[in-house]
């Protein structure tokens, strides 16, 4: 039997399961599928569990992602804005998932245009990630990427250049 049966569509066990269904979806190029999912996913995590539940901004951080990738970058800013600010307020502004919702967010900033800014949060990101899982760690890596390609895109070359060189070093030391 389905879950949906079970435990009825707006369970968060069904939910969640919705979502992996979306993310499988989208991971097979069914974006539209996906896109139309996660709205529903959302609608109900909304309704059901609230707007700052784990589980709804999960749902939320990917719908974004996915709008993000079809180039749809209001509606995405808007989600990330929420899931920033869900959180940072149920988890604090450095734990990990908080720092990927600011990472995502900052990602988009960019690709908007707005680079000052999405350099801005990276340092903070890779201060934030840095501190809690280590120089190392492949989050931190990640961000410390974005924060020297957007320093790139600014034209500071003499900023990001540190940043790409301890980025090798990090990797060729692991």
């Amino acid at each position: 039997m389905a879950p949906m049966a079970l435990l009825g569509d707006t369970h968060v066990r069904t939910l969640s399961a919705q979502i992996n269904l979306a993310v499988l979806l989208d991971e097979c190029g069914e974006v539209e599928e996906a896109l139309e999912l996660y709205s529903g996913i959302l609608s109900g995590c909304t309704a059901q569990l609230g707007a700052t539940h784990p589980t709804t901004l999960t749902a939320s951080m990917n719908l974004g992602v996915l709008l993000q990738e079809q180039a749809q970058f209001t509606d995405a800013r808007t989600l990330f804005g929420a899931v920033v600010l869900g959180r940072t307020e149920s988890l604090g502004v450095s734990n990990p998932q908080t720092l990927d919702a600011l990472m995502n967010r900052a990602t988009l900033l960019a690709q908007c245009g707005e680079k000052e800014l999405a350099k801005q949060q990276l340092e903070t990101v890779v201060e934030a990630y840095s501190a809690q899982l280590g120089p190392c760690h492949e989050d931190t890596l990640m961000a410390k990427f974005n924060m020297g390609i957007v320093m790139r895109e600014l034209g500071q070359m003499e900023q990001a250049t540190p940043v790409f060189a301890s980025i090798a070093t990090e990797l060729a030391e692991k």
